[in-house]
């Protein structure tokens, strides 16, 4: 996980990080290996594996008009990761709290299963 992800995880997860006044709790982070199992986590409902490089990950709140960040990278240190990642992702639940992560990586142009984390903030 890159160090800017780290600080917001572990800052959110203090209570330091709070919702302006008046709205309600959304958003939250996720850090998946490459089999699609949740490693750790905040306001994450579930997880999973869809296939190779396909993940589904759902929240506890709708996510809607939220923005979202992933990083590719194992949550074990010293493993090295895929050099060259694009992610994109995509709502997929009519409830707007499931996402759908898709891990490509751009050397072998190839969908692939990694670790990965993914921060949504609203």
């Amino acid at each position: 996980m890159n160090k800017a992800l780290t600080f917001l995880a572990a800052l959110a997860a203090t209570g330091l990080l709070l919702p302006a006044a008046g709205l309600a709790k959304t958003g939250g982070w996720a850090v998946l290996d490459d089999g699609g199992t949740l490693v750790k986590g905040s306001n994450v409902k579930s997880t999973k594996s869809l296939g190779t490089g396909e993940y589904q990950v759902k929240f506890n709140d709708s996510i809607k008009k939220c923005a979202v960040v992933a990083t590719a990278g194992s949550h074990k240190s010293g493993t090295k990761g895929p050099s060259s990642v694009t992610f994109w992702s995509r709502l997929s639940s009519k409830n707007n709290k499931t996402i759908e992560v898709f891990v490509y990586d751009n050397d072998s142009q190839q969908l692939i299963s990694t670790g990965f984390s993914v921060m949504v903030s609203c």
